[in-house]
């Protein structure tokens, strides 16, 4: 009815980060990778409430960014009440499981975050089951233990599309669901 449309309208509040390396070799500028950022944001709901750069010499293995910069980002979050954090790089599956668990927010890399734009203007029936194979073979390997996504029923970005209410079940019912999805397609595209 009308009030689960007006909950799914509320624009969530997005801390975003833009992280750069401090020898800037993929030839972007904080200020075009920023931009970006914003735009994609914004192009997937999100309301940006806070925005923050941060210099790093090199990935890190824990959480991508350094443990005082992850701190950082839980303060603005915290300081916002931004609902989830928006990163302008693709991360690990374990590094957002780490980051989320200290942030205490839902994060969302690069990818996901593409991948969400699609899944909100994805409009044959083709179009949603591609996105949805996107999104659960990019989820798969993020499915470790616990996973991120046990904590993401609320629903907003990263989890739209039509797979959302599926991608709290175990591993094999993904693994079946993606073998399902690709027959559909291949049988869309004999036709």
């Amino acid at each position: 009815g009308k009030s689960r449309r007006a909950r799914s309208k509320r624009m969530e509040k997005a801390v975003l980060v833009t992280l750069i390396f401090a020898d800037r070799s993929d030839g972007w500028s904080a200020q075009d990778s920023s931009r970006e950022l914003a735009e994609l944001a914004k192009s997937s709901g999100a309301t940006a409430v806070r925005e923050l750069t941060l210099v790093m010499k090199s990935p890190q293995p824990r959480m991508f960014m350094g443990p005082g910069q992850a701190d950082e980002v839980r303060r603005a979050a915290e300081a916002a009440e931004a609902d989830v954090v928006i990163l302008n790089r693709d991360i690990s599956g374990t590094q957002q499981r780490n980051l989320e668990t200290l942030v205490g927010r839902k994060t969302i890399d690069r990818t996901q975050l593409i991948l969400d734009i699609f899944a909100r203007r994805a409009r044959s029936n083709e179009g949603k089951i591609q996105v949805e194979l996107a999104q659960l073979t990019y989820l798969m390997p993020r499915l470790a233990g616990q996973g991120i996504l046990l904590s993401r029923q609320g629903g907003g970005i990263g989890t739209r599309g039509p797979g959302e209410q599926k991608i709290e079940t175990d591993r094999r019912r993904l693994r079946d669901r993606i073998a399902f999805l690709r027959k559909e397609l291949d049988r869309m595209q004999e036709r």
